[in-house]
């Protein structure tokens, strides 16, 4: 008899990965580099279906070379795609960056054949401690790296002032966090136009779709 038990925390998550990867064309699986098969999560397996993944064996810098190199040529044996990296190091964006362009997107290939360029959506998943959050708060410009340099769209990112890099996260990657982030003294309408007026938003227009966004989740009264 095999028993599965999730925190409450942990099955919410489970069905949201779920409802979300029909939405996304490929993932990015983090483990730690240390002891991958102890971050496989199976429940995962189901959830991922046919999408194409890349496995990041993270925290590098932590395992022995000769284990990590034997454990890249595992997942490239059987037909993963595998690359290791210092998720605190500015390097490993750009790692993961490049190994995410060679990962096959078939309705990309569709559109590019037709000369029309879409963005490959991803998702990011790993058990607890993996590393998940390190990597994308580097890459989103939330997080400064301890090595390395991140170059993003051609720039330098550890060269950018406060301004700069507010306005890459206000119009470049945006990110969904755990917590609701409110503000308190501020109504339902206000919070859900607070982005907008950092994204230059004129007055009318984001009142109308701060209010859009409110109807389609039941809160418009």
């Amino acid at each position: 008899m095999h028993i599965h038990w999730f925190p409450g925390h942990m099955t919410k998550a489970l069905r949201l990965m779920e409802e979300n990867t029909k939405a996304v064309d490929a993932v990015v699986y983090l483990l730690d580099a240390r002891a991958p098969f102890s971050c496989v999560n199976d429940s995962f397996s189901g959830i991922i279906g046919g999408k194409p993944v890349l496995y990041v064996l993270n925290k590098v810098d932590l395992a022995d070379k000769k284990k990590t190199d034997k454990w890249l040529a595992y997942f490239s044996k059987n037909g993963g795609n595998a690359v290791a990296v210092n998720g605190t190091a500015a390097q490993s964006a750009r790692v993961v960056g490049d190994a995410v362009k060679k990962l096959e997107n078939k309705k990309a290939a569709k559109f590019d054949a037709k000369g029309v360029r879409i963005p490959t959506r991803i998702m990011v998943l790993g058990v607890p401690n993996s590393g998940k959050s390190t990597l994308m708060n580097i890459i989103g410009c939330l997080d400064t790296p301890t090595s390395g340099e991140y170059v993003l769209r051609g720039r330098l990112v550890s060269d950018l002032d406060q301004r700069e890099l507010a306005r890459i996260r206000s119009h470049e990657i945006g990110f969904i966090f755990q917590s609701f982030q409110l503000l308190p003294r501020l109504d339902a309408l206000r919070n859900v136009e607070l982005p907008l007026i950092y994204a230059g938003v004129p007055p009318r227009e984001r009142v109308r779709r701060a209010q859009e966004m409110l109807e389609r989740v039941g809160l418009s009264n």
